[in-house]
């Protein structure tokens, strides 16, 4: 986790990058719990940012793969495979300050 973000930016950054993740992943990957990564993504897709997808593999349960939708700013299409960012405003990092001199 980077110092001054939010889990909630954590979780939709990390999505950024992968794509699409299972909840159990994702908490690995931030060295959070999966219950407080679900808790989020919970939320996330409450607000139209999240949308999951089961995936099966193989016997059991499927798993649920998350990813971003337009909303957050990213592409959806699975064509897509390079998946390219359009950040939001609410993801895009503040702009630098201007050099003085």
């Amino acid at each position: 986790m980077i110092a001054g973000r939010s889990t909630r930016m954590e979780v939709l950054e990390l999505l950024r990058r992968k794509g699409r993740s299972s909840a159990e992943t994702m908490a690995q990957d931030l060295g959070l719990t999966t219950n407080a990564v679900r808790q989020h993504l919970t939320n996330l897709e409450r607000d139209g940012l999240v949308v999951s997808q089961p995936e099966r593999s193989g016997r059991g349960r499927p798993s649920l793969l998350f990813a971003l939708t337009e909303r957050a700013g990213f592409p959806t299409s699975e064509r897509n495979t390079s998946y390219m960012w359009h950040a939001s405003p609410m993801l895009r990092p503040p702009p630098s300050a201007p050099c003085t001199q």
